[in-house]
């Protein structure tokens, strides 16, 4: 998809209404919610890969990306630790 300029075009259609055969479109109508949920967990993945090495935090960051993950799969409601 990245190659392709799949990435740009899924943006693209996340951003913007457009009007596509006479039809009016929003994002909603364009991106169901199995598109958003693996977009979401990508970003997740390479957000958490960039970041391995690069800060004293490591643990913290990978705690915060896995409830993330979690939450994006439905096994946590909230990603606030009490």
């Amino acid at each position: 998809m990245a190659e392709s300029g799949g990435l740009v075009a899924l943006r693209e259609s996340a951003l913007y209404a457009e009007n596509v055969d006479r039809r009016f479109l929003c994002p909603q109508d364009r991106i169901d919610q199995a598109l958003a949920r693996e977009v979401l967990l990508l970003a997740l993945e390479v957000w958490d890969d960039r970041l391995v090495g690069l800060t004293n935090h490591n643990r913290v960051i990978a705690f915060v990306a896995e409830r993330a993950k979690a939450s994006v799969h439905g096994k946590f409601t909230s990603l606030i630790v009490h």
